[in-house]
This record gives structure tokens, C-alpha cells and sequence, in this order.
């Protein structure tokens, strides 16, 4: 069985440097950044809470940094009053303004070319931290997955005192198989594998392959359109090597 020892309940120190560099020095940050790390530590049991954490020191970083570029006053502008050419009405086309934009930002970049970067870093991991999320929910939530039952199926990982999540050997794998009575089945598969060339009479193809469990296919309820599932026996070290082609490989490489 996979070793548990006690969570860590500090959150992610690079999370929590770039959260406190986004955040205005003085009573709002220490807020911001003690009410967090006391969110984490309450859910430092689930495993996920580094994750968690980092999700929200992009958001909220992100949020008070736009606000921070946003409010910002170009320098030898006068307390409290805008330069003029701010104050007039917005002209001529998207164009010229996209360049009218793209100056300002040069010009940003050269007074404050290490608040620029850290402005433009931490808005573009947000962004791309917002977008990943989406896709995860658009795939499960929005668009379940093409599974029978996809609202039973969960991702299961093991757990070490250094992170907060890691691969699962395959020894454990099988100790949860055999003694978890919490799952109807367990199935398993080998996230990075490298690709496999397949050669023959036609041209060679590189394809994706991976390993996984004899079970994998039959708890996600899915069965071969043509030939069968794999064996137990089958998964055993010394075993012969059995595959199962994909739809698309079966029509390209055997005129399926």
C-alpha cells in the first residue's frame, strides 16, 4: 500500500511569493494571504490542495495586478488628473487604435520593463490556468465523457510526503484492487509512454500506444468492436504481448 505520512500544510512557496508580489503591501495582503493559507490547510487532507491553491493566487494575483496597470498614471502626469490625450474621444479605426495600444505598452515596458514582464507573466498563466479549467469542465461537465455511466468514474493517485500527488506504483495498484471495496472496479493505465513505429508492408506510422490494465476497457464499459478484451493471465510479467488497435490504426494499417 502506498505510505501516507502527515500533509503539508504550507502552501506552494513560488504560489505564494507571486501572489504576495501582485497583492498591495499592508493590511490587504496579509488578509488575502492569511485567509488562503488557512483554506489550505483545510484542505490539505484531499490532496489537491496545491492545486487549489495555485488556481486561486492566479486569480486573485491576476485580478489586482490588471487593477494595479489599470490605475497606474503615466509618469509627469499631475496628481490626480489624466494627460489629455486621454480625455479626448477615441478616434479613427480598430487599427489605429490596436497601435495606439501597442505604443502605450512599449512605452510601459520601457520605464518598467520588470512590472511590464511580471504584469504580462502572471495574466498569461491565468489565462491559460482559466482556459484549462474550462476545457476540463467542457469535457466532463458540459460534455460528458464517452463513457457508459461518466458521473461514477473517478481518477484515483497515490499520495507521498513530498507532493501532493504522484503515479501510483503497480504493486499498490494491485493492493487496491484486490482489498478496496469502495469501487465497483478498478482499471489502470501508464500516462507517458513513448510512441511505438509500426512497420510492415506498408509505410511505417508512429502511433500512440500505452499499457494498462486487463480490466481498463471493461470499467469504463467500452468492448471491441471485433475480437475480445484482454486476460488477466495477461497481465502478468512473462506474458505474450497482446494488443487492441484503435479504430482509425485498424482502417489505416489493415483495411478495417
Amino acid at each position: 500500500m502506498t505510505g501516507h505520512g502527515a500533509p503539508d500544510r504550507s502552501p506552494p512557496r513560488l504560489a505564494r511569493l507571486l501572489l504576495g508580489a501582485c497583492l498591495p503591501a499592508g493590511k490587504i495582503r496579509e488578509s488575502v494571504l492569511g485567509d488562503l493559507h488557512e483554506a489550505f490547510s483545510e484542505r490539505a487532507e484531499a490532496g489537491t490542495a496545491a492545486a487549489w491553491y495555485w488556481m486561486q493566487a492566479l486569480v486573485v494575483g491576476s485580478r489586482y495586478l490588471l487593477r494595479r496597470v489599470l490605475t497606474r498614471r503615466p509618469q509627469g502626469s499631475p496628481s490626480g488628473s489624466l494627460p489629455q490625450s486621454s480625455l479626448r474621444p477615441a478616434r479613427g479605426s480598430s487599427m489605429l487604435e490596436l497601435l495606439k495600444d501597442f505604443r502605450f505598452a512599449l512605452r510601459m515596458f520601457r520605464r518598467t520593463p520588470g512590472f511590464t514582464l511580471a504584469s504580462v507573466l502572471v495574466l498569461a498563466i491565468g489565462i491559460g490556468a482559466v482556459t484549462v479549467m474550462f476545457s476540463t469542465l467542457n469535457s466532463v461537465a458540459l460534455r460528458p465523457l464517452p463513457f457508459e455511466d461518466p458521473d461514477r468514474l473517478v481518477w484515483a493517485w497515490g499520495t507521498n510526503e513530498t507532493r501532493n500527488s504522484n503515479s501510483m506504483s503497480a504493486p499498490d495498484y494491485w493492493d487496491y484492487r484486490e482489498q478496496a471495496g469502495s469501487f465497483e472496479s478498478l482499471g489502470a493505465f501508464l500516462i507517458f509512454t513513448p510512441r511505438a513505429i509500426i512497420t510492415g508492408e506498408s509505410e511505417p506510422e508512429r502511433v500512440f500506444s500505452t499499457l494498462v490494465s486487463y480490466n481498463l476497457f471493461s470499467t469504463l464499459g467500452v468492448a471491441p468492436q471485433i475480437g475480445r478484451q484482454f486476460l488477466l493471465e495477461e497481465e502478468r510479467a512473462g506474458s505474450a504481448n497482446v494488443v487492441i488497435l484503435s479504430h482509425g490504426f485498424w482502417q489505416r494499417q489493415f483495411g478495417g
